[in-house]
């Protein structure tokens, strides 16, 4: 027993190491008690710079309108949407959006973040999956994911084989900042050929069912942008 007991206690103790950072950098989060902007590089802006690109030719896109969701605790103990907030990129495809932490929202929410990049929309696009993205390495250790090009109707894709050495990034935060999975949003033109396909794409803009949604097929003139 005796033994038993020192072996929950080792384990106990490692348990909070973990917790603690103490076996490396964790996952670069916003949440609980931390007080870090979602994007990471952004401390202390108003404002972040995020940037829309066709994901097929990597080129910038004008005229997107990009929103971004703004989350706090709720009544739960889990995080939810609290506003959302939306900006018109320009020719090299950079948005501005207010870089809101620690805000109070009528004073109920104790802390918001954001901008989580929810959604763009361009007349003709179609909004697809991220291509970089930060992966997991080992448990210290990330490195940058290229993933497949797919567009949000289908299914998550999976990353590219590469027999390319890997560099490897020892902080979530710094391999986040590398592959601009946080402030890059990601169009492809749309490959709709009926007006259902076209509202299965558009409507794929606001997936996840409970984020911070504003739809773009509703706009003062529906009909027009339905179809590229």
């Amino acid at each position: 027993m005796k033994t038993i007991g020192s072996f929950i206690v080792v384990v106990l103790a490692m348990v909070m190491m973990v917790g603690c950072g103490v076996f490396g950098d964790g996952v670069y989060s916003s949440g609980g008690s931390e007080k870090r902007p979602y994007i990471p590089g952004t401390e202390g802006q108003k404002e972040v710079k995020v940037q829309v690109l066709d994901a097929t030719t990597m080129q910038p896109i004008e005229g997107a309108i990009v929103v971004g969701g703004y989350y706090g605790p709720d009544s739960t103990g889990g995080y939810s949407c609290a506003k959302s907030e939306s900006a018109v990129s320009d020719a090299q495809g950079w948005a501005l959006l207010p870089n809101d932490q620690d805000e109070r929202i009528g004073g109920r929410v104790p802390r918001l973040f954001g901008p989580d990049l929810e959604t763009a929309y361009k007349r003709g696009y179609q909004l697809v999956y991220p291509i970089y993205m930060a992966a997991r390495w080992d448990y210290n250790d990330w490195y940058i994911s290229k993933k497949k090009l797919a567009p949000r109707t289908g299914n998550w894709p999976s990353e590219i084989p590469s027999s390319e050495p890997k560099k490897i990034y020892d902080k979530h935060k710094d391999a986040l900042l590398a592959s601009k999975e946080r402030s890059t949003i990601y169009l492809m033109p749309s490959t709709a050929k009926t007006m259902d396909e076209r509202l299965s794409e558009l409507k794929e803009m606001g997936w996840g069912g409970g984020v911070c949604l504003i739809y773009p097929f509703l706009l003062p003139n529906p009909k027009a942008d339905l179809l590229p």
